[in-house]
């Protein structure tokens, strides 16, 4: 079994249904992803990919479920269009393709949305923030996500569709290679990872404000 008194998960919904993941630990999670996982790896450790169900439509509980283990025996699993994660990872199944709204904890928390047009708060503490949980499906393009990282040294992920990114304070990473929509960095010393050849920077689908360095990119 993991240890769960080193990592504690919580999950949160509203009346629209389960849609998102909310992953704290107080020991913090290491290093942080690098893009979206092509495929599916088998972890080295004795890490969970967990389905919960709703207990009801405003109540998720995933702390009291087995999961799925993996086989291995080291520290990290990621699962195809999620970031690696290092620790346990609990996927929460939505509720058809409704929107939610999450707010994290004080601690560093990973924030992964779905088809919904979703608002991730980070709050406190160095947080990931994910608009979409599956890369490349037809169906994330027409959500409109606030993503928001609060306080701390967050990296945010802009999701397929229409995003309203929101640094905070802290020094940030985003990446906003995928969908359109504004990047507002706030303060602090913010890099952007954005999609659009350096000489063609005016045609990117963000519009950007208090970001102190972009860096454009073909690739995610």
């Amino acid at each position: 079994m993991f240890s769960r008194h080193r990592t504690a998960i919580t999950t949160a919904a509203t009346a629209f249904g389960a849609s998102l993941l909310l992953a704290s630990t107080a020991a913090g999670w290491g290093g942080m992803p690098d893009s979206v996982a092509k495929k599916p790896t088998t972890d080295q450790g004795r890490e969970a990919i967990t389905h919960c169900p709703n207990v009801s439509r405003k109540v998720v509980k995933c702390d009291h479920l087995p999961g799925y283990w993996t086989p291995g025996g080291g520290g990290s699993v990621s699962h195809k269009g999620w970031p690696k994660v290092s620790g346990v990872l609990w996927q929460v199944v939505q509720d058809g393709n409704r929107g939610e709204r999450v707010d994290a904890t004080r601690w560093d928390d990973w924030l992964l949305g779905r088809h919904g047009s979703d608002e991730i708060h980070g709050a406190e503490g160095d947080d990931v923030l994910w608009g979409d949980s599956v890369a490349g499906s037809a169906n994330n393009g027409r959500q409109s996500d606030v993503l928001d990282g609060g306080p701390g040294d967050d990296w945010i992920y802009a999701s397929h569709g229409t995003n309203t990114i929101l640094g905070g304070d802290g020094n940030d990473r985003i990446s906003a290679y995928y969908g359109r929509g504004t990047v507002d960095c706030g303060p602090g010393r913010d890099t952007v990872r954005i999609i659009a050849k350096k000489r063609n920077r005016n045609r990117s689908k963000y519009q950007l404000s208090n970001c102190e360095k972009v860096t454009y990119t073909s690739k995610p």
